[in-house]
């Protein structure tokens, strides 16, 4: 597992040359997804997500380093310097969350809660923009559920899916003033014609090209598939009109509207301070 390290700063002249370290759990890189993204570089990384664990004392003071703004350097298992650096801008208003690991050990995560919180900061964002990363643990435990809905014989591929098309789903319901239909059916439907035209992305590595992506390769411990969307109202509005109509389609033919059912649909998901935790 990687490390990260604080150095102190250059103009430090109180004598202490303690570095601040910690082991790097992972990190997602969405620039294009808020303003102070703009300001990355190829070697400075601003991160909206930020995982890492140590000690409880080694998370503690490597937390308070990183709260105000100091840059990170990631050292490899090989002993050599990464080309990255991290940084998280103080004024960026990061949310910090510390749970208890194994032993005298924490895990901390940081991150951006205009893109995580299950709910909007505002009704009137002007783009729907948002990641939903639910956690592993979360969405392991829905599996005997969506065998419930969807049938005893179902993969545990496709019943891992369908937790994720309900957290995904649950997001953009919170984002747009249009019904979605109740189903489970109608939201892996719905995710998966998202993803098709490109207004979901599935992050799976990291892409320097257009600062999008995760580390490590192609999950980081302790969350399932984090899927970003970047779309307009407009879009999102288009993509909800046509997959209903395709949902009903079947049943128009027949001159019968079909009632969901209330119950065939997976729990709600939790708010992201439970789902980004990383620890249960």
């Amino acid at each position: 597992m990687d490390r990260l390290i604080v150095c102190p700063k250059a103009n430090d002249d109180s004598g202490k040359s303690r570095a601040f370290s910690v082991r790097l759990i992972g990190y997602i890189i969405a620039n294009r997804l808020w303003e102070l993204g703009s300001g990355a570089s190829d070697t400075c990384l601003r991160p909206v997500w930020l995982a890492f664990t140590g000690t409880t004392q080694e998370c503690r003071a490597f937390q308070a380093n990183v709260r105000t703004g100091r840059k990170i350097r990631r050292m490899k298992e090989t002993d050599r310097w990464g080309k990255e650096q991290l940084e998280i801008p103080r004024s960026a208003r990061f949310r910090f969350l510390q749970a208890p690991g194994p032993g005298d050990t924490a895990v901390v995560t940081a991150y951006l809660p205009r893109l995580f919180d299950l709910d909007p900061p505002s009704t009137e964002e002007p783009r729907i923009d948002f990641i939903a990363a639910p956690s592993t643990a979360w969405v392991r435990s829905q599996v005997p559920a969506a065998r419930e809905l969807l049938g005893d014989d179902l993969p545990d591929e496709e019943a891992i899916e369908v937790a994720t098309s309900a957290v995904t789903t649950a997001y953009l319901d919170r984002r747009t003033g249009l019904p979605l239909v109740k189903d489970i059916g109608f939201h892996r439907q719905l995710v998966a014609a998202a993803l098709e035209e490109k207004l979901l992305t599935p992050l799976t590595n990291i892409v320097y090209g257009s600062k999008v992506g995760i580390f490590p390769g192609q999950q980081i411990p302790g969350l399932e598939r984090p899927t970003l969307c970047r779309a307009s109202h407009g879009q999102i509005e288009e993509l909800i009109k046509t997959q209903t109509a395709l949902y009903f389609e079947e049943d128009i033919e027949r001159g019968k509207i079909r009632e969901p059912s209330p119950g065939r649909i997976l729990p709600h998901p939790g708010p992201a301070s439970q789902q980004l935790s990383l620890w249960d």
